[in-house]
């Protein structure tokens, strides 16, 4: 399964998505920034950004 890595920057926080998601926020639904995941996990985190929020 590809994950694909996303920022919203209305709830500045990153959201993972799988391969059929949509490009919108799982929490306010404004349209996601797709970014592109590195190969240090914690590089992926985005200044600013949040907890993430586990919604399942």
């Amino acid at each position: 399964m590809t994950v694909r890595y996303a920022y919203c920057s209305t709830c500045a926080r990153q959201v993972a998505l799988g391969p059929t998601d949509p490009l919108t926020c799982p929490v306010c639904s404004s349209p996601l920034v797709e970014t592109v995941p590195t190969q240090d996990a914690d590089s992926r985190r985005l200044v600013g950004a949040g907890p993430e929020v586990f919604l399942g």
